[in-house]
């Protein structure tokens, strides 16, 4: 593919260094050069790093308004040194259901309710595998699954997530949040529960 029409993107970049013995906050300027196809596609196809890396994109042939301006491949290196390879695969509504890091051949896949059930469209289940090589080269997967549930009010708010996380053993993790969408109260499953409060602004307290 012939690449044309790079683009270049200019941004701040704020960092504290000790002077004198004083914190003293800088910036400075960063840019990077981004490429497009030849039909001058919003998608960027290579993206050129400041410090030498380098991010290519591929996409899935168009399906839907939902999922043909979504990566299905990013790959980034260093000096023809790839660190980081990763494919992706999409429902077709856009939401990220398969995630394979193409290096360490770790997998994560996410599965979503269906539009009959009683939390249409909302995640439902992640299966996170950890890919692990024995001493006699044999591959195998750390599994962990994670499922989701969700409870609305009245208005159709939802106001609580469940979730429960099964790795050797099950951990049951809960959030509440108030009509306005604000968390109201966490329990991580360990015994650790914190509750949040809010003034008349709104603001935490």
């Amino acid at each position: 593919m012939k690449i044309i029409c790079p683009k270049t993107k200019t941004f701040q970049v704020y960092y504290q260094e000790l002077v004198d013995g004083k914190v003293i906050t800088k910036s400075k300027t960063k840019t990077e050069e981004i490429v497009y196809d030849p039909d001058q596609n919003m998608n960027p196809v290579m993206e050129h790093k400041e410090n030498g890396g380098e991010v290519t994109y591929e996409y899935a042939n168009q399906i839907n308004e939902y999922v043909d301006d979504l990566p299905t491949r990013t790959t980034e290196g260093y000096d023809d040194e790839i660190y980081d390879d990763e494919y992706y695969d999409y429902d077709e509504y856009g939401n990220l259901i398969y995630e394979e890091d193409l290096i360490s051949g770790d997998i994560s896949e996410t599965f979503y309710y269906d539009e009959d059930s009683e939390f249409p469209g909302e995640e439902k289940e992640t299966v996170d595998k950890i890919k692990v090589i024995g001493e006699d080269n044999t591959e195998a997967y750390l599994t962990t699954t994670t499922k989701y549930e969700y409870a609305y009010d009245k208005d159709g708010i939802k106001t609580e997530t469940t979730t429960v996380t099964i790795d050797g053993k099950s951990t049951v993790s809960v959030e509440r949040c108030d009509t306005m969408g604000r968390l109201i109260y966490t329990d991580d499953g360990s015994g650790n529960t914190v509750t949040y409060t809010y003034d008349f602004m709104g603001r935490e307290v």
